[in-house]
């Protein structure tokens, strides 16, 4: 048994959904001395790691001073007042650390217009503070009756009026040397054609 299933991680509602790319603000709780203060780190996260469990992080990456400072941070630790999101960037890895050996308009990263999807947890708990929505659906008549033998919903009635409608050329017999389709020509008129 290892410690991870002892500890249950508390879900911060101040944490959005964000990953790799993202530009974020993280308010981070500093405490000196006496005296509690909230510090903005604001930077690129370049990866997300440990997934939904306790110990899962994330590293923000910004420039100060011509300088690169990277910063981890604990998804659940509770000195992480919260994060807002700047921008979505849109990049295809997960991991952005090709970004250390970039400067300036290189390190750039496009925006993306589509919202991350919400990371759920293994156990998928749901909280009691979270409404529940049920959609009602009508039943008809017909259903709440019982189960009905066949498979299908068509029946043979419906059957019958699809055939009626169906054209009668189809049920018609080719005549010889005169092709079934009549734009397609055949290798024979194609020949024809060519002789002057």
């Amino acid at each position: 048994m290892d410690a991870h299933s002892l500890v249950k991680p508390q879900a911060n509602r101040n944490i959005p959904a964000f990953g790799a790319g993202d530009t974020v603000k993280v308010n981070y709780r500093v405490k000196e001395g006496d005296r509690v203060r909230i510090q903005p780190f604001q930077g690129v996260v370049l990866l997300r790691k440990g997934g939904t469990s306790p110990s899962a992080a994330f590293t923000v990456r910004r420039i100060s001073n011509n300088v690169g400072i990277e910063r981890i941070f604990p998804l659940h630790s509770p000195h992480i007042a919260s994060v807002e999101i700047i921008r979505r960037g849109k990049v295809r890895r997960a991991r952005l650390y090709y970004l250390r050996n970039l400067s300036g308009k290189a390190a750039r990263i496009k925006e993306s217009s589509k919202p991350r999807r919400e990371l759920l947890p293994k156990n998928n708990d749901v909280d009691e503070e979270t409404p529940v929505i049920v959609q009602e659906i009508p039943v008809s008549d017909q259903e709440a009756s019982g189960p009905s033998n066949t498979q299908n919903s068509t029946t043979s009635d419906e059957l019958a009026q699809h055939e009626e409608e169906a054209p009668a050329e189809e049920d018609a017999p080719a005549e010889e040397g005169v092709p079934a389709e009549k734009d397609a020509p055949t290798d024979e008129d194609a020949s024809a054609q060519s002789k002057p």
